[in-house]
């Protein structure tokens, strides 16, 4: 999507803006966890990409509990490095 369409220009500045005080505090947390989360990535041979998913899933919040109960920041990236050594 382009930044200029509508839908982005809300989300940022919902993010930028709104909520810039928990962005910061998220992105304070992903400088801690990310490098972990990228190193894992690389040594099981998965996209980088992946080492977001606990940005958008859960903030980088270790003490995250999801609906289906997936626990901590990481629990997506640890189910995709466990199927990885399955292949």
């Amino acid at each position: 999507p382009h930044a200029e369409e509508p839908t982005v220009r809300r989300y940022l500045h919902r993010l930028l803006e709104e909520r810039r005080s928990t962005t910061d505090h998220v992105l304070r947390r992903a400088r801690r966890y990310l490098p972990v989360a990228l190193e894992g990535m690389q040594r099981q041979g998965l996209p980088a990409e992946l080492a977001c998913l606990p940005l958008v899933e859960s903030a980088f919040e270790p003490r995250c509990v999801s609906s289906a109960g997936a626990a901590g920041a990481s629990a997506a990236c640890l189910a995709c490095s466990s199927s990885s050594k399955t292949r």
